[in-house]
């Protein structure tokens, strides 16, 4: 990334009116983690070409990266207004509104993507984690396992099928899933993170300490 960033920022110095140069740019500050020139350079897209609803679908996840919500919702809502058919615009607004705490809002988003595409494991996933929190557990499992079937490597899906199990009581189920969940993505500390978690509701504080200091290792700054 350190050596396309320059090349993409020649680009568009060369052809200041190329959309797909702007968001390629874009796309570079992102995994470069300079996310305000991220957004800023999705948004010159979008001025370069305002029928393409793609500048703000990447922008919503910027935002919500920045924990600003409303503005991320607003991106994600108006890449839908523009065109309907796009599932990743309906899945982004659902994790948004999950991460802002509207359970409702979110589990309709999932839904709404569901119809586009009806087994898309993101969406199922989505959809039983926030099942999950209204307390639906047997429709959190459910939909978890969908998601499992459609992609058994799913990491997110694993992992909330097993926050669903030990939710619903299923301890021993739950510790197998969490093993499986660390076993396809080993560097996700959020599994790490939640793995701990249920570890230290059975007691076991010294596998719980390691499980956590797991999820430092990979990400020093998580907080």
């Amino acid at each position: 990334i350190d050596e396309a960033l320059p090349e993409f920022q020649e680009a568009c110095r060369l052809k200041p009116t190329s959309f797909r140069s702007h968001m390629d740019l874009g796309f570079a500050y992102t995994q470069a983690q300079r996310v305000d020139e991220a957004i800023a350079a999705y948004k010159k897209a979008s001025e370069i070409n305002p029928k393409d609803p793609s500048p703000f679908v990447n922008v919503g996840v910027l935002y919500a990266q920045q924990s600003k919500y409303p503005q991320a919702i607003e991106a994600e809502q108006k890449a839908i207004t523009m065109d309907k058919r796009i599932p990743e615009a309906f899945i982004n607004l659902g994790n948004i509104f999950a991460e802002s705490g509207d359970s409702q809002q979110a589990a309709q988003a999932f839904k709404d993507a569901l119809k586009l595409v009806p087994g898309h494991p993101n969406a199922l996933s989505g959809l039983g984690w926030m099942l999950e929190k209204q307390g639906d557990y047997k429709g959190a499992i459910e939909n978890q396992r969908k998601a499992l079937k459609n992609n058994p490597q799913f990491s997110p899906a694993r992992r909330r099928l097993a926050t669903a199990l030990a939710a619903s009581g299923d301890n021993k189920q739950a510790e197998n899933e969490f093993k499986s969940a660390i076993k396809y993505a080993p560097r996700d500390v959020t599994a790490h993170v939640e793995y701990a978690q249920f570890l230290e509701k059975q007691g076991q504080t010294e596998s719980a300490l390691a499980e956590y200091k797991k999820a430092l290792e990979i990400k020093p700054d998580s907080k």
